[in-house]
């Protein structure tokens, strides 16, 4: 009976961990994204994205992530089915945000830039995180 308690404490341990790990990346990776399309001097407006817009992105992405099964799997093997999920899901954003920005006249102040980059950043972090 203990060893089934020290498992569960364990596996939500290791969820916690990984949602922190994940956060960190999305998080470096919008951020680098908005460096680069900006050159590294944001303007105001858009550094207002970055608080008000992206937390809900960050945690869309984190959602379809764990329905990917990207917390659950093994972090000592990464194969190309788990590199193909974890694209899925993060293409899946990403292509939802830009179909935001052409439906919704609210988000055009987004650089489609910044959306692009920041699917690819996010793609790149999470896969050297796996690796």
């Amino acid at each position: 009976m203990p060893q089934l308690r020290i498992h569960h404490l364990t596996r939500w341990q290791r969820f916690g961990v990984l949602l922190l790990v994940y956060l960190s990346v999305l998080i470096f990776a919008t951020w680098v994204a908005y460096g680069l399309r900006f050159e590294f001097a944001v303007p105001p407006a858009h550094q207002e994205h970055f608080w008000v817009i992206w937390p809900w992105v960050w945690a869309a992405k984190l959602i379809v992530l764990a329905f990917a099964g990207q917390f659950s799997s093994l972090l000592s093997f990464f194969s190309l089915p788990d590199l193909k999920r974890l694209g899925i899901a993060m293409g899946l954003v990403s292509t939802g945000l830009l179909a935001m920005w052409f439906a919704d006249s609210s988000v055009h102040s987004m650089s489609r830039t910044v959306i692009i980059l920041d699917g690819v950043l996010g793609l790149l972090g999470l896969c050297l995180c796996r690796l």
